[in-house]
């Protein structure tokens, strides 16, 4: 702190802030930079090697096939 005339100036000291905000962060930021990186493999893998192209081979990935369907059908 400092004073200026009537003013008083408070300063932060940036550090602990910054230690504060990585150990809360670094966590999630890994899982998001492993997920990117799994969909890069998965992108990148040959179409040949998995029969489609789309990954998984057998059509049932993580989500499950996709059927279209229109109502009443």
């Amino acid at each position: 702190m400092t004073r200026v005339g009537r003013e008083k100036h408070h300063y932060l000291n940036p550090v602990p802030i910054r230690r504060l905000h990585d150990r809360w962060l670094d966590k999630y930021r890994a899982r998001a930079a492993d997920a990117l990186l799994d969909l890069q493999r998965a992108l990148e893998r040959p179409a040949a090697a998995e029969g489609n192209g789309l990954g998984g081979g057998s059509g049932a990935g993580p989500v499950g096939p996709i059927s279209r369907r229109g109502p009443g059908e």
